[in-house]
């Protein structure tokens, strides 16, 4: 055996230091987020609507893959990747366990479906019970300890259902006592407003709290069957609510088009920006998307259709944008997509 190692020495220092290299690079993570082109899922596929009606064409809700605080390898191979996007991974999570990052995602991706059903219900006037409420997304690292979590309903703050105007008018250092339901039972908890850099004196003081809108259905006149996929994340609202709606109506809203989009959807019908335009509409263009709808709520360079007609010129594709700011709107064109068509 000694012979072996003498003779193969260099080899095995070689090798040695390749392995203990691709080992560091591959492990170590640094703070920053990969968006690469993902996938795009047929609605039908995740949302079963008991419906009467058959549709000519098809609903898509379109994903990237997404990786926070990669590792060295990820983040060099992506910068060599011309459709992958690295961007630093944002301050107000340093220090968020990534964990945390999936509730959210989870929570989100649940606020979507039940409203995008709630929206397709209404607008088919028929009837849906539901329910919405503060919920806690996320907990930054300066969040008190052990007291709030991801999932909690907020229920009061300081005594009041107002729990915005509560949190913000909290001095620096003071704290606010917060009555939470989680899992069916009530629970109060002392946070404190604390600073957000500890190293800075003069920072900026938070409760480490995102807290948002979260519905749920209680009871519907429409059948339906939600199976969990791995997409997380509210960005598929604005589709799931057309795919639903369109399963609920005699006209046929699909028109034969394969139809994909992006854009978060309230109960209002509101829709609202998204992130990843760009990996979004490449995915798009590789599954011969027809029509492709995104929130357009102004004119300014950061707007989500503004920057998805800057990323189309790059290609030469016949597929339709359509920017759009309520669900209305969308199913607007798509009711009036023959007579412009023709």
């Amino acid at each position: 055996m000694k012979p072996i190692l003498k003779k193969h020495r260099l080899l095995f220092s070689v090798l040695t230091v390749l392995f203990f290299f691709v080992l560091t690079v591959g492990t170590i993570r640094v703070d920053y987020s990969f968006r690469a082109p993902g996938y795009n899922d047929n609605v039908n596929e995740f949302l079963t609507i008991e419906s009467d009606y058959n549709a000519s064409g098809s609903f898509h809700t379109t994903s990237v893959i997404a990786m926070d605080k990669v590792s060295i390898l990820q983040y060099f191979t992506g910068k060599l990747m011309p459709k992958v996007d690295i961007k630093p991974f944002p301050t107000s999570y340093m220090g968020t366990d990534l964990a945390d990052l999936t509730v959210m995602g989870v929570l989100q991706k649940d606020d979507s479906l039940s409203t995008a059903l709630i929206v397709a219900i209404e607008h088919a006037e028929l009837d849906i019970i539901y329910d919405s409420y503060n919920t806690v997304y996320l907990t930054y690292a300066h969040m008190t300890e052990n007291t709030l979590e991801a999932g909690d309903r907020i229920i009061t703050v300081n005594g009041s259902s107002e729990y915005y105007e509560e949190l913000t008018s909290t001095e620096c250092h003071d704290s606010a006592e917060v009555l939470i339901e989680r899992d069916g039972t009530n629970h109060t908890f002392t946070i404190t407003r604390n600073l957000v850099d500890k190293t800075a004196p003069d920072g900026t003081c938070s409760f480490g709290l995102y807290i948002d809108i979260l519905s749920e259905i209680v009871e519907s006149d429409v059948e339906y069957e939600i199976t969990r996929t791995g997409t997380q994340g509210p960005s598929g609202g604005l589709l799931q609510t057309l795919y639903i709606f369109n399963e609920l109506t005699e006209f046929d809203y699909s028109n034969g088009l394969k139809i994909a989009g992006t854009g978060t959807i309230d109960v209002n019908g509101n829709v609202g920006y998204i992130g990843s335009i760009r990996q979004k509409i490449i995915t798009a263009l590789s599954n011969d998307i027809d029509v492709f709808f995104v929130p357009h709520l102004n004119e300014e360079s950061y707007d989500n259709y503004v920057e998805a007609l800057s990323v189309l010129k790059e290609f030469n594709t016949n597929m339709v944008l359509v920017g759009v700011s309520s669900f209305s709107e969308a199913i607007e064109f798509l009711e009036n997509y023959g007579d412009t068509n023709e």
